[in-house]
């Protein structure tokens, strides 16, 4: 249905599923909007996905009927970081997100969840700016956000930002 894993499931997919059509990618390249060989469009984490992708980059597609929470993380020199992952959460409700090149990390909720929500640093990926090719951090010191976590109210009305330390 929508990008995120707070939204309801229109199919399973086995393994080995091929993918007909690529329409695009949400904000942050974390999702594919994508068509089944049912003609159900949908929305499938990059992480589910395997291969690479023939013909020409597909555009971001803007999902509808969602919020987002969203967020930036720069460097002391203003410098974007990426591979940085966040939890979204409240209550037993959770959405992970990381920072993308740009620094910037999307996080997609249903536009029925309301009410306030913490935005909390999770990891690091090996692939982070932060990391050596080893995936180990950079100049032996890894970092971490600051802030490590922050409360909002949804819906939100400003992106929010973090400072790598």
């Amino acid at each position: 249905m929508n990008p995120g894993r707070l939204f309801k499931v229109s199919r399973v997919l086995v393994q080995g599923t091929r993918l007909l059509q690529l329409l695009g990618f949400a904000p942050g390249r974390q999702w594919l909007n994508v068509v089944n060989d049912e003609g159900v469009i949908g929305w499938i984490g990059i992480d589910f996905v395997t291969g690479g992708f023939d013909g020409p980059q597909p555009p971001v597609t803007n999902p509808k009927d969602v919020q987002v929470v969203t967020g930036t993380v720069l460097d002391v020199n203003g410098n974007p970081v990426g591979g940085i992952g966040f939890a979204i959460v409240q209550g037993s409700q959770r959405e992970d997100a990381s920072t993308d090149g740009t620094g910037t990390f999307y996080a997609f909720l249903p536009t029925k969840f309301s009410g306030t929500w913490t935005v909390s640093f999770v990891s690091v990926a090996c692939t982070s700016n932060t990391m050596d090719l080893n995936c180990n951090c950079l100049g032996g010191a890894c970092g971490k956000p600051d802030p490590e976590s922050v409360t909002v109210t949804l819906p939100m009305s400003a992106p929010l930002s973090f400072m790598w330390k």
